[in-house]
């Protein structure tokens, strides 16, 4: 059981996304009495999308997005949710625009920022951020179930606010964000994000379950960081349940005792 619980740790802190389950259930565990249909968890998770691709950004940003997740299951096949989402990330890799139009802009509008030339083009070298946050019910299928592996089929469905900001690598000035529209973005606007994937689980214990989550998203209101959010996004976890944990250490704490007593009438 030592092996399990150093498994555990390890995997706590190497993988980016961790879930975090923890089952209600009766105090009165006689087993007489008839045990709820419904299982109630929370869970930790960090996404991945790919955010930043349009007609005058040609590069493309991983942003890690955070959440916190309240799910209850039926009968092991129906489960509803309600998460928050939020991200406020630093791209860390800078980028060179170019386009004569909107290096037109930006001098307009940021005229503090540095204009470089590279390779006879003159633009601006920037650094990326997003400000997102949304909330979403959700609701997901169980399809398959087996003793080591679940499989299931997410759907969510949010409102939110999201913001783009570009900062010049020089000066540190913020310049303007322009969408596929030539329109300036400076506000928060709100998005409707919609999500559906495929959401395999596979049961190592009766305690840890890893979890590997892909799918697609889009955006149903195209405000803020909106248009550039469609695509594809992927998720992985370790799915803890805290209760099974407490009974497996217990019993191992039991057993300790049990051996040290034996040993102690010999």
């Amino acid at each position: 059981m030592t092996d399990k619980y150093i498994l555990i740790i390890l995997f706590s802190l190497l993988l980016p996304g961790v879930k975090t389950n923890a089952q209600i259930i009766p105090n009165n565990t006689d087993s007489s009495t008839k045990q709820s249909n419904w299982t109630f968890d929370f869970q930790f998770d960090q996404r991945k999308a790919i955010l930043l691709k349009n007609n005058f950004y040609t590069t493309k940003i991983s942003a890690p997005i955070y959440g916190f997740v309240l799910e209850s299951t039926y009968k092991k096949h129906f489960r509803i949710s309600l998460a928050t989402y939020l991200s406020n990330s630093n791209n860390v890799n800078s980028f060179l625009i170019t386009d004569p139009g909107y290096v037109a802009k930006i001098q307009k509008w940021s005229p503090d920022a540095t204009l470089i030339n590279s390779n006879n083009q003159s633009g601006y070298l920037v650094n990326s951020s997003f400000n997102i946050f949304y909330i979403t019910p959700g609701f997901e299928y169980i399809f398959f179930t087996s003793k080591w592996l679940d499989l299931g089929i997410p759907i969510e469905i949010g409102v939110g606010q999201s913001k783009p900001v570009l900062n010049d690598f020089f000066t540190k000035k913020e310049i303007p964000f322009i969408n596929n529209q030539g329109d300036i973005i400076k506000d928060k606007k709100i998005f409707i994000p919609l999500l559906i994937g495929l959401n395999p689980m596979l049961n190592l214990s009766p305690d840890v379950i890893f979890s590997a989550s892909v799918g697609y998203r889009i955006s149903l209101m195209e405000g803020g960081i909106g248009q550039y959010f469609d695509g594809l996004y992927y998720q992985i976890g370790l799915q803890l349940i805290p209760d099974e944990i407490r009974k497996e250490f217990k019993r191992d704490i039991a057993a300790w005792k049990k051996k040290k007593s034996e040993q102690g009438l010999k």
